[in-house]
């Protein structure tokens, strides 16, 4: 049994304000500084392994550990991001808004699966996606979305439905900007700071298990953990009053607030899966394999209730989670999640065709079964142990019928993504779309293995840098490097995978940067001199440098490595070998070495091609 304890300190009446049911900061904080004291709970590792996401992930703070516990009693898990295919959706359920060109699924664009801000995310999906490009934070965040539910019925408007898109999103997003900052670990530069886009990898390298950080460390964050608390029931209490003051009048009631704003993304939600959820496959889904007041609510006043209630009980009781019921609860919501994909594809068939009758024949029998499965498998207890059968059997069914199907969408259906089920089965579902990654990533590796890359991408995705974070180029270069493969191709895979890492744009140097007349203009005219914001520096073999800039007679260099700089300028990758003329250079201002000093030492060639190509940037000041 998995535990976490906090002291049962909400109020049991809702009415009024949430600062009137919800805990004070200060108890919040004495339940979270306790908890953490208490050391590691039993269990809680254990179970966490078994939810398809990096453990770390939801035990930075004791409240997304309590979060993770949250989503966990109704058998949430993730599944991976770049093994699973999303089922396209055919074009009646296309968002009103064309929120980008490349559709309604996810497409690899430099070694990244991107998908579209408002499609990106499902409220009704059984599981949510294990992205390893996204911040640590993301895991608490999608679980709490599944830990409340969503709001649907048959008949619902849509003003209903962005209500309830809008409840939704209330204790994540406040979750995310204060809760889930309380004894948080940061980098020096962002204590007690909200990151809202940006990204800081000395703040996710700082994680570590909330029960980890000494007593003292805790208590010299206490105040402000406070402000964190007391901003979030600040914030919380505010959205909450807005909510129901929709609901009562029917009329959008905006909530002014710095860089978030909660009604307009509630309108991008709705208008973004407004068709999709008014169309028949995920009406027949609803009423066939989801119990209203378990999985979904069809009232936004009880919907609210269920936010209310979850709320207090994220702040505030003991949380426990059964590892046996965790596993019968999460073969409910994989039943679930291919029904769902199933009625999706069948919305590709044309109505009233012998095709869509062939597939009805084989598939509505099976989908029926797994319906009766998902409705008694917590009353009956021989059924516990056979979700997994349900699954596979609902798949088989599907291959009997892929043909008649759009290859997009046959091949979609069985690659669920998930890790945590027989993996090396939902690998192979997969395989197609992560070799497509892995090809884009590092092409120049990928096309030195050939006819090895099917296979060694099968085992990388088997791995532990696999289910990592980070950009798939890196975790694929840092797998390769502990295997035995021929030539440089594990140094090439580091090579492609340095050279197209973030950040990949520095945008004053594009709008601003000059170049001097001379160099003495350079040395005396009064400005600032910098390294382009996206340098990097590496060394690599000279093999791999004479490869990578197709200069043959790198290859017979003396040195056993070669430093290689590269930036990125207006889109465009630049690469250069990096001579003592330019380490100086580089070293020089880097080090804030006073320009007139060190200008007259280096070599003028190296220091105007630096400055022609972008290395080096200079910003005169305004004469």
């Amino acid at each position: 049994m998995a535990k976490l304890h906090f002291p049962d300190i909400a109020a049991s009446d809702i009415s009024g304000s949430p600062r009137d049911w919800l805990p004070a900061p200060d108890a919040i904080v004495d339940a979270c500084d306790d908890l953490a004291a208490a050391g590691e709970p039993d269990g809680l590792v254990d179970l966490l392994e078994g939810m398809g996401a990096p453990v770390l992930d939801m035990v930075v703070t004791p409240l997304s550990a309590r979060a993770s516990l949250l989503a966990a009693q109704g058998g949430r898990a993730f599944f991976h991001h770049e093994l699973r295919k999303r089922v396209p959706m055919p074009e009646d359920q296309h968002p009103e808004l064309a929120v980008w060109e490349a559709g309604t699924v996810p497409t690899w664009q430099d070694g990244v699966l991107e998908e579209p801000k408002y499609f990106s995310f499902f409220q009704d999906a059984p599981f949510p996606a294990f992205n390893p490009n996204h911040r640590r934070k993301w895991r608490a965040h999608e679980l709490l979305h599944g830990a409340l539910k969503f709001f649907w019925h048959p008949e619902m408007t849509r003003f209903e439905m962005y209500v309830g898109a809008r409840m939704n999103e209330l204790l994540p997003v406040v979750h995310w900007y204060a809760f889930d900052e309380i004894f948080r670990p940061r980098c020096d530069e962002h204590q007690g700071e909200v990151l809202y886009r940006e990204y800081c990898g000395a703040c996710e390298d700082a994680a570590r298990p909330y029960w980890k950080q000494p007593q003292s460390w805790r208590d010299e964050r206490r105040d402000q953990a406070v402000r964190w608390a007391d901003k979030g029931l600040d914030h919380f209490a505010e959205e909450w009053q807005a909510c129901l003051a929709e609901i009562d009048t029917g009329e959008v009631h905006a909530v002014e607030r710095a860089r978030l704003d909660a009604s307009s993304d509630a309108i991008g939600y709705m208008r973004s899966h407004w068709n999709r959820m008014t169309a028949w496959s995920f009406g027949v889904w609803a009423e066939t394999f989801l119990k209203d007041g378990v999985d979904y609510f069809s009232s936004l006043e009880r919907y609210a209730n269920n936010l209310a209630k979850t709320t207090q009980r994220l702040l505030s009781g003991d949380l426990d989670v059964d590892p046996d019921q965790f596993e019968v609860d999460r073969g409910r919501r994989a039943v679930q999640d291919v029904a769902y994909r199933l009625y999706l594809a069948l919305g590709w068939l044309e109505d009233g065709t012998q095709t869509l009758r062939e597939a009805e024949e084989r598939l509505m029998p099976t989908l029926e079964q797994a319906a009766h499965h998902v409705h008694h498998v917590d009353e009956q207890a021989q059924l516990s142990d056979f979700s997994g059968d349900v699954v596979l059997d609902l798949l088989l069914e599907f291959d009997r019928v892929r043909h008649l199907f759009p290859d997009e969408v046959a091949e979609a259906v069985p690659s669920l993504g998930y890790t945590w089920c027989e993996p090396e089965r939902f690998v192979q579902a997969g395989h197609g779309l992560l070799e497509e990654g892995v090809s884009q990533a590092v092409p120049m590796a990928a096309d030195q293995l050939d006819e090895d890359l099917s296979e060694r991408v099968e085992a990388f995705a088997l791995s532990d840098e696999f289910a990592s974070h980070g950009r798939l180029a890196h975790r694929f270069a840092d797998w390769l490097a502990t295997t035995e493969v021929p030539g440089r191709v594990a140094e090439l895979a580091r090579f492609e995978a340095w050279a197209m890492a973030p950040p990949k744009k520095d945008r004053d140097a594009e709008l601003f940067a000059c170049l001097p007349g001379s160099l003495d203009e350079y040395a005396l005219r009064p400005g600032r001199t910098r390294l382009n914001a996206t340098l990097s520096r590496e060394v690599f073999s000279p093999m791999v440098v004479a490869q990578v800039t197709n200069d043959p007679g790198l290859a017979q260099a003396d040195a056993e490595e070669i430093e290689m700089a590269r930036i990125f300028m207006r889109g465009e990758l630049r690469l250069a070998v990096v001579g003592r003329g330019a380490a100086r250079i580089f070293d020089a201002i880097e080090e804030g070495e006073l320009r007139r000093e060190w200008v007259i030492d280096v070599d003028p060639e190296s220091l105007a091609s630096l400055l022609e190509n972008g290395f080096v940037i200079w910003l005169p000041q305004p004469a």
